[in-house]
């Protein structure tokens, strides 16, 4: 008879796949036995602990600042707003106090008394030079910055200054038509600058004027080109490893399989609730035993790796690897069928 089935132990931690083995001797095929009647369902184990959360890995270095990103492009240039009302015009200012004369200029120095000249004779000023006009003896004529007065009887058509009075319009410098009676004067000296004038009373302030309408708002402008994404940051180390978790529930004993490598030792478990014993079944023919499978070679031990840069704070660590489920008993061999009654 079937017994009843056990309390389901904790699931244990997988461990590594073992080398497969070699397959065993198939076993001789036992006798049917008669079926057990089915056992109670036994008791649902208890809930395992939770594990311990693990210690918070060391923060990491702040990654590299990203490139900058390109400058956005210029937005549009808003429209321009209406033009505010002109202000009234203010009230003119009272007129300013009239200045203080200004300080009379220094008297020059005499000049040199002139040698006495030759007795003049009267002339007539004629003004400046006209070619077309006829000029007679002592009219004078400004002409090219400088006097001229005409020596002949009557001139007509010969500018002063000119060499030739025969090709070239203009006076000539001799004693035939005309003589220069005096050349333009140099620049005189610029006079000392008169005493400043006293400054005039401030004039009344003018009466504000009408604020102007608020212009109209700029148009939006267009949004800028999106930077360049930034370097990734450098992996942070390995967080420290955490907390052993309580020890999990004892599960049921399954067939001992082929011998894998040897993993890494689980924490053991909380020993489990003890089933209720089921009614013994009747006991099957024996099968031939198996080959024992060959034992996995041991895996070589990494190399232990080089402590990086400090990183950026590791995420929270993984769950722990969820154990192998244990191996499904075989089913035991079906009884002998009873003879049939009479």
């Amino acid at each position: 008879v079937q017994g009843v089935q056990g309390v389901q132990g904790v699931q244990g931690v997988q461990g590594v796949q073992g080398v497969q083995g070699v397959q065993g001797v198939q076993g001789v095929q036992g006798v049917q036995g008669v079926q057990g009647v089915q056992g109670v369902q036994g008791v649902q184990g208890v809930q395992g602990v939770q594990g311990v959360q693990g210690v918070q890995g060391v923060q990491g270095v702040q990654g590299v600042q990203g490139v900058q990103g390109v400058q956005g492009v210029q937005g549009v240039q808003g429209v321009q707003g209406v033009q505010g009302v002109q202000g009234v015009q203010g009230v003119q200012g009272v007129q300013g106090v009239q200045g203080v004369q200004g300080v009379q200029g220094v008297q020059g120095v005499q000049g040199v008394q002139g040698v006495q000249g030759i007795q003049g004779f009267g002339i007539i000023w004629m003004g400046m030079y006209d070619f077309n006009t006829r000029y007679y003896q002592n009219e004078v004529v400004f002409y090219n910055g400088s006097s001229w007065i005409v020596k002949y009887k009557g001139v007509e058509g010969v500018t002063p200054g000119a060499e030739n009075p025969l090709t070239v319009p203009g006076p000539q410098d001799n004693d035939t038509f005309w003589e220069r009676l005096a050349s333009q004067g140099t620049q005189g000296v610029q006079g000392v600058q008169g005493v400043q004038g006293v400054q005039g009373v401030q004039g009344v302030q003018g009466v504000q004027g009408v604020q102007g309408v608020q212009g109209v708002q700029g148009v939006q402008g267009v949004q800028g080109v999106q930077g360049v994404q930034g370097v990734q940051g450098w992996q942070g180390i390995q967080g420290v490893q955490g907390v052993q978790g309580v020890q999990g529930v004892q599960g049921v004993q399954g067939l001992q399989g082929v011998q894998g490598v040897q993993g890494v030792q689980g924490v053991q478990g909380v020993q489990g609730v003890q089933g209720v014993q089921g009614v013994q079944g009747v006991q099957g023919v024996q099968g031939v035993q198996g080959v024992q499978g060959v034992q996995g070679v041991q895996g070589v031990q990494g190399v232990q790796g080089v402590l990086g840069v400090q990183g950026v704070q590791g995420v929270q660590g993984v769950q722990g690897v969820q154990g192998v489920q244990g191996v499904q008993g075989v089913q035991g061999v079906q009884g002998v069928q009873g003879v049939q009654g009479v």
